[in-house]
C-alpha cells in the first residue's frame, strides 16, 4: 500500500478507514523526530544527500567517518581492523586537476607521479626509477650491484709486516699469509670469474726499503686473488707496510 497523503487515501467509499492506512501515514514533523528508522533501502531518487561542514556520515559503531569542517576533507578510520581501500581493477589517486599521483594495477605495478609524469614504478623483481635517486644515507657497502662499470668492486689498505692484516677494506672477507711479501685476499661477493683487473701500490716503505709491489694475477679465482710485496728491484719478496690494492671487473 502507498503512502496516505490526503484523506482518500485514508477512507473508503463508505467513509471507513482503510485498513492499515495509518500504518503508512508519515511523521508530522521528520526534523524532531529523534529515532526515524528505515523500513527498507533509502532510494534518493535522483538526489543528493547532503553533509554541512563538520557533519558526519558514520559506519560501524562510529569507528569510520567521513565529513568535512570547511577547511579539509576527512576519512578518519579509529576502529581496530585496518582501512582496506579496494578496487576490482586499477586504484588511482588524482589531484585536483585530474592530474595522477598514484596509481595501482590490479595484481601488480604500483606506480608513483610527480607533476602527473612517472617518477617510480614496483615490478616483479624490484623497483625501477625514472630520474635521479638523492639520498641522505644509506645502507649496505653496494657490492653485489649490477651493471655499474665505473668503480671498485674491491679493494684493501693491507700491512704485509708482522702478521699480516687490512687496515681497511671493501669487499674483502679475509686475508691468508703464504710468506713473505705473499697475501690473498678472499672476496665477500665474489667476482664473475678470474679475469679482473687488478692494480696496486706501494704507500709507504718499511724500515729494508722495500717499496715496489705488484698483482700477481696467475692465481685469481672468482673468490679471492693474490699479491706480492717485492724489493725495489723486483727481487726477493719483502713484507711491505702499506699496500693498496684495487679490484675491477663484473661482479657475480
Amino acid at each position: 500500500m502507498t503512502r496516505a497523503r490526503d484523506i482518500a487515501d485514508l477512507v473508503d467509499a463508505n467513509g471507513d478507514i482503510v485498513a492499515d492506512a495509518l500504518d503508512n501515514v508519515p511523521a508530522a514533523d521528520v526534523v524532531n523526530d529523534t529515532t526515524p528508522q528505515l523500513g527498507g533501502d533509502l532510494d534518493t531518487n535522483g538526489n543528493d544527500v547532503n553533509f554541512g561542514d563538520n557533519d558526519k556520515a558514520t559506519f560501524g559503531d562510529g569507528d569510520l567517518q567521513i565529513y568535512h569542517d570547511a577547511l579539509n576533507s576527512y576519512i578518519v578510520d579509529s576502529g581496530t581492523g585496518d582501512l582496506i581501500v579496494q578496487g576490482g581493477n586499477n586504484v588511482f589517486i588524482k589531484d585536483g586537476s585530474g592530474n595522477n599521483m598514484l596509481r595501482t594495477t590490479d595484481g601488480a605495478q604500483v606506480r608513483l607521479y610527480y607533476g602527473n609524469a612517472t617518477r617510480l614504478d614496483t615490478t616483479s623483481t624490484g623497483i625501477t626509477v625514472t630520474g635521479t635517486v638523492a639520498a641522505t644515507s644509506y645502507t649496505g657497502d653496494g657490492s653485489a650491484l649490477t651493471g655499474i662499470e665505473a668503480g671498485a668492486k674491491a679493494w684493501a689498505n693491507t700491512n704485509q709486516t708482522g702478521t699480516q692484516s687490512n687496515r681497511d677494506s671493501f669487499n674483502i672477507d679475509g686475508i691468508t699469509d703464504n710468506g713473505v711479501g705473499n697475501t690473498t685476499l678472499a672476496f665477500t661477493n665474489n667476482m664473475s670469474n678470474g679475469n679482473f683487473s687488478t692494480t696496486g701500490q706501494e704507500g709507504s716503505t718499511n724500515t729494508t726499503g722495500y717499496v715496489m709491489q705488484m698483482p700477481y694475477a696467475s692465481t685469481n679465482t672468482s673468490s679471492q686473488y693474490q699479491f706480492h710485496g717485492f724489493t725495489s728491484n723486483r727481487g726477493a719478496g719483502a713484507d711491505v707496510v702499506v699496500i693498496n690494492t684495487a679490484v675491477h671487473g663484473d661482479l657475480a
